[in-house]
């Protein structure tokens, strides 16, 4: 007599509940010690607790992730997409790909005249902080979405929830500092459409390579670049480490108070990017170190 075999294939409900519960323990873990700690230490300094209470959060969403990817879930470093296949290479991919698109964005807005340089001036405090801050949040981020979200998901075999859910959650977890300065309708659309695509090219990254490489170093140097050209990350004043910049002209060329990121530029440098990433990188041979983390479902 033949037995169906009437096991159901796992489902997403488990994986978006984590990734919410992490999400939100970081928020209240990161204002805890905010309000014990560095509240009476920098006042009401609004820019500096705004750079604190970010770089908290990566580090309590960090240290969460992990915690819940190998004592929760059993995942193997591989199966997060943390390897050593061809690390240092794709380091420096990611990096350059960010500093490429952020150059191409700053030259783009010089040659439309709504931004203007009034300074030029290495400030290494500023460079510190930026560079802090977009690491912070490069790291966090992508072992979050990209690599325990994806692996956890992973037995679903379902490739378009794989793509969508954790691009979603990238996605709606930046409306926060929308919210914060209170972006328009207009930018609002923009800056989640560009959040948007700027997930799907990060996780197309990570099926394509099988690792959080280029991932980690592309996002934080997206967060890193927006700074040194004069821009504001998401809202985050962190000050300027190079380029003193004015903003001028329409906020949809601008970004507003946002920044370059809820501009009709970047979406156009994404779409860009993202097509030609599809088309011309290659994707990763199955070896030992990105088999795990692959997408290609047998």
């Amino acid at each position: 007599m033949n037995v169906e075999n009437t096991s159901k294939k796992p489902g997403p409900l488990k994986p978006i509940i984590f990734v919410i519960l992490i999400y939100i323990i970081g928020q209240i873990v990161a204002a805890m010690i905010i309000s014990t700690v560095f509240n009476p230490i920098i006042g009401n300094n609004h820019d500096l607790m705004s750079v604190v209470g970010s770089v908290l959060l990566g580090l309590s969403t960090f240290i969460l992730t992990i915690y819940v990817s190998f004592r929760v879930f059993k995942f193997k470093t591989n199966e997060i997409g943390l390897n050593k296949y061809k690390l240092g290479s794709r380091l420096l991919i990611g990096f350059v790909l960010a500093f490429i698109c952020q150059l191409i964005m700053f030259i783009i807005s010089l040659a439309l005249g709504t931004a203007q340089i009034q300074a030029v001036g290495l400030n290494i405090f500023a460079l510190i902080i930026a560079l802090v801050v977009s690491m912070s949040a490069g790291i966090s981020e992508e072992i979050l979405d990209r690599g325990f979200f994806v692996a956890a998901l992973k037995p679903t075999k379902n490739l378009l929830l794989i793509l969508l859910a954790p691009t979603l959650f990238f996605t709606i977890a930046h409306i926060i500092n929308m919210v914060s300065i209170g972006l328009d309708l207009t930018l609002s659309i923009l800056a989640l459409t560009t959040t948007f695509l700027a997930g799907i090219f990060l996780i197309l990254i990570v099926i394509r390579t099988g690792s959080l490489a280029i991932a980690i170093a592309w996002h934080a140097g997206w967060d890193f670049f927006t700074t040194i050209f004069g821009g504001n990350l998401s809202s985050l004043n962190t000050g300027s480490p190079l380029f003193v910049v004015t903003h001028i002209g329409p906020d949809i060329l601008t970004g507003g108070a946002y920044g370059i990121e809820a501009s009709i530029i970047a979406l156009i440098v994404l779409v860009i990017l993202i097509t030609l990433f599809y088309k011309f990188y290659p994707k990763s041979i199955h070896t030992t170190e990105n088999k795990l983390m692959s997408l290609e479902f047998e």
